[in-house]
């Protein structure tokens, strides 16, 4: 098909260009192999970043889904480094009003 399902099993379907991978290496698309951030967090994390970087800098917002809390922690730190703003849900009451600072 020509869209995919959201990971967490929700209804939205994305058309599959419109979703950004992580990649070390540069596209026709004008993406960059790397961009230069503040720290080392590791060569994942800091493509993941580099690429958050870009597309906040569009003003485009984006959702990173882990199923280990101990790398989202790795992850806000490099962001919180790079000045990048960003908003961690956590089950609780606070949980429908970070959703809605997201939107």
């Amino acid at each position: 098909g020509n869209k995919i399902r959201c990971p967490l099993r929700c209804t939205i379907l994305t058309r599959k260009q419109d979703v950004m991978l992580a990649s070390e290496k540069s596209k026709e698309d004008g993406s960059r192999a790397s961009r230069a951030i503040e720290g080392d967090w590791g060569t994942k994390v800091n493509r993941l970043v580099g690429d958050v970087m870009d597309a906040a800098h569009l003003g485009d917002k984006g959702v990173i889904f882990s199923q280990w809390e101990e790398m989202l922690d790795i992850v806000a730190t490099a962001l919180k480094s790079n000045e990048v703003s960003f908003i961690r849900p956590k089950s609780g009451k606070r949980f429908g009003e970070d959703i809605k600072r997201f939107r």
